[in-house]
């Protein structure tokens, strides 16, 4: 499977004006940690390493890139990811 970086960009547009469109134009967080799953897939595994991340210091540093102040890394990509999770759980009650 390819995916197309044009395609996901489009895609990500799409869904947030869908969800603007809807009235949205904040999200409330009121949470911070989560569990973060390593080696996602390697499913030989009934145990699991879960580690503990932040969502304040993923939009911190996403915030940084955002004004200038450092550089995207492709790390920023699980970043990103992080608050899209908290956003669509945040819109729905999860």
């Amino acid at each position: 499977m390819e995916i197309s970086i044009k395609d996901l960009k489009s895609l990500c547009d799409i869904i947030l004006t869908k969800v603007e469109q809807s009235g949205l134009s904040k999200v409330e967080v009121n949470v911070d940690y989560y569990r973060d799953i390593c080696d996602i897939y390697d499913l030989d595994t009934d145990t699991p390493k879960l580690m503990i991340g932040s969502f304040v210091d993923d939009w911190e540093s996403l915030q940084k890139i955002l004004h200038g102040k450092d550089s995207a890394l492709t790390l920023d990509l699980e970043r990103l990811g992080n608050v899209m999770i908290i956003i669509r759980d945040s819109i729905t009650g999860s």
